[in-house]
């Protein structure tokens, strides 16, 4: 799996990357971007670890973590180690893909794909935008009425 890290430096002083790992529960921890290691962040300054991480196995999700120590570069005996996590899961995959009969008598089908909660979600707030836009015209005509009556 493919992973990306983003360190930002949101302290008001400059500090330097001096460990960047990743874990999974039941792994080992693996120490990622040696060439980052080292690298002085300036306030607001942010650097980027692209890494590739063997999937967890199939099951359910766990929590990945990638910690980053800092050290602050005037003062190094101030150090910070800051988590980041996320939830991973693998999924099993069937190998071959199974069609259900057609139901005698049903409507011929497209060829679509069925319709998602992402499809029907986009379905929804469109009504709700047209349902927002009568509203308004509500309220001008409203107004409108209002005007002409006084």
């Amino acid at each position: 799996m493919k992973y990306r890290a983003v360190i930002t430096n949101s302290s008001p002083v400059a500090v330097t990357l001096t460990v960047l790992t990743d874990s999974v529960p039941n792994a080992s921890l693996v120490n990622l971007c040696p060439a980052l290691i080292g690298t002085t962040l300036q306030p607001g300054q942010s650097v980027t670890c692209d890494f590739t991480s063997k999937s967890p196995p199939v099951g359910p999700a766990l929590i990945d973590t990638v910690k980053a120590t800092l050290v602050e570069v005037n003062h190094p005996e101030n150090s910070i180690t800051v988590p980041g996590t996320a939830k991973v899961s693998t999924v099993q995959v069937l190998g071959e893909v199974l069609q259900k009969p057609p139901t005698v008598g049903a409507a011929p089908t497209t060829g679509a794909l069925p319709m998602t909660g992402t499809e029907a979600l986009r379905i929804v707030r469109g009504a709700l935008a047209a349902i927002a836009a009568g509203f308004v015209l509500l309220l001008i005509g409203i107004r409108r009425r209002r005007e002409s009556q006084a």
